[in-house]
């Protein structure tokens, strides 16, 4: 004789079995599934950098990226309160303004033209930056004279040391407006 208890765990059984075959209509169609819940997307996507040889800097020879020692009065070992990295001038490609998710920053990629990289490499290797990437802080210097300071992540650094570095670098600033200003500091119109 079949217990209670397993008439009830079978009509469980069954019943779960049968609500699996009810999604179809009664035309014999399937309803549509739930679309899948996508994430937003940001404000604007993380484009590829262009070439700005049809567009130059309005000023070539202004300070674009500059090292100084972290909390130092005299900057650098040789007592230079910072150093010139690269300048306007030295932008092969230049992205447009982009968003960090993760690191809630507003970026623009840029590629320096390759004796700038490898000036700006031997720039910090001279003062001793690729082993103590800690100890300095990169400045973006915008077009109205403004900075913005970050430390020289250690990646960067090892990659630099190592040979690896390709030019390309990421200008961070803290709203979409600097980023605007240094992407409009080129005079695309030539």
């Amino acid at each position: 004789m079949v217990s209670r208890r397993q008439l009830l765990a079978a009509g469980g059984l069954a019943s779960a079995g049968l609500a699996g075959c009810l999604d179809s209509l009664s035309d014999g169609s399937s309803p549509e599934p739930e679309p899948a819940e996508t994430p937003p997307t940001p404000e604007y996507d993380s484009p590829a950098p262009v070439s700005v040889a049809d567009a130059a800097p309005v000023d070539a020879d202004s300070p674009l990226v500059t090292v100084a020692a972290e909390g130092s009065p005299t900057g650098t070992p040789d007592g230079e309160t910072e150093r010139l990295l690269a300048t306007y001038g030295d932008v092969a490609e230049l992205g447009v303004p982009a968003i960090d998710e993760t690191q809630q920053t507003h970026y623009v990629s840029v590629l320096f033209e390759a004796a700038a990289a490898d000036a700006f490499v031997d720039q910090l290797a001279a003062i001793g930056a690729l082993e103590s990437p800690g100890d300095y802080d990169l400045g973006i210097v915008f077009p109205d004279g403004e900075t913005a300071e970050y430390d020289l992540a250690p990646s960067l650094a090892q990659a630099m040391a190592a040979g690896d570095w390709d030019g390309r670098f990421r200008l961070q600033g803290d709203d979409e407006a600097a980023m605007e200003a240094v992407v409009d500091a080129f005079d695309r119109e030539q």
